[in-house]
């Protein structure tokens, strides 16, 4: 069944409201900027290093390969340069992703159907959830329509689809699905402030161990991880964050111990007139 149709908007306030409730949306709104700018910084300061860094790595690179080209492959020494033109392209992989993260990469937006993207990705999906989980798809029953790169959401779905069973080591459930919302001007919910408006989302959830509020706090920040020492840079999440918010929309993450987490993103719709209305 298609997901219902939602809406975000804060329900009235009664006249009996206490000032200090009457103060939490914009409690919430200062939160999202100052979390907005600190990632912005973050952001910035990865973007001018992978800078820095890939035009040193395309001299590298550059030099191996004429190296390689000039070795014969029985030379001692070729096996020496192949080693360093692979830790090159590692590096290179690396520094792209800092390029992501510091929104230095031209995304080539074009307009996409949210059920088809998915209904396209659902085997890569498939493969990701493993046979351990089992994965649902949930399209929308209208056809949601966004401006985004098709190459950056589909990496954007599976760093999403990846960390499920990571949080499920004795199976669950994942479900991904498309809707529809109207975020009001405080989405408390949402890690970016955006303008209020229709919205087209995708959500990935899933039946795993949670995380406490310490740990939503900072799962978008670059090379934070749960994970131990060498199993991930912890550059996921935070790539994740960098193309939703280079594409103009938002997250909004939540989550407790025990019941399981639920990313939503949410992209201006492209078809606004097919959106539902606020409640």
């Amino acid at each position: 069944m298609p997901p219902a149709k939602k809406s975000l908007a804060p329900r009235r306030k009664n006249a009996s409201a206490k000032p200090d409730e009457k103060k939490k949306p914009r409690g919430r709104e200062r939160e999202q900027r100052l979390h907005a700018r600190k990632m912005d910084a973050i952001s910035r300061l990865a973007g001018v290093v992978a800078h820095d860094l890939n035009n040193l790595l395309t001299t590298i690179l550059g030099y191996s390969d004429l190296l390689l080209t000039a070795l014969p492959p029985e030379a001692p020494a070729h096996k020496d340069v192949l080693h360093i033109q692979r830790a090159g392209r590692r590096a290179a992989d690396l520094t792209n992703t800092l390029l992501i993260l510091g929104r230095r990469q031209v995304l080539q937006a074009r307009l996409l159907d949210v059920n088809a993207f998915l209904r396209g990705l659902e085997d890569r999906l498939r493969e990701v959830a493993g046979e351990s989980v089992a994965l649902e798809i949930r399209t929308s029953a209208r056809p949601g329509t966004i401006h985004a790169d098709p190459e950056h959401l589909q990496k954007v779905v599976l760093n999403l689809a990846a960390n499920a069973p990571e949080a499920m080591p004795d199976g669950g459930k994942m479900v991904i699905g498309a809707g529809e919302a109207y975020l009001p001007e405080h989405a408390g919910v949402c890690q970016i402030a955006v303008p209020p408006g229709h919205y087209t989302f995708i959500s990935v959830a899933d039946t795993g161990k949670g995380m406490d509020d310490e740990t939503l706090g900072q799962i978008f920040e670059p090379f934070f991880t749960t994970k131990p020492r060498g199993a991930g840079l912890g550059l996921g999440l935070a790539i994740v964050y960098g193309i939703v918010r280079q594409s103009g929309g938002t997250v909004a993450v939540r989550s407790k111990p025990g019941e399981g987490s639920t990313f939503e993103l949410y992209f201006p719709s492209a078809n606004p007139g097919a959106s539902p209305a606020a409640r």
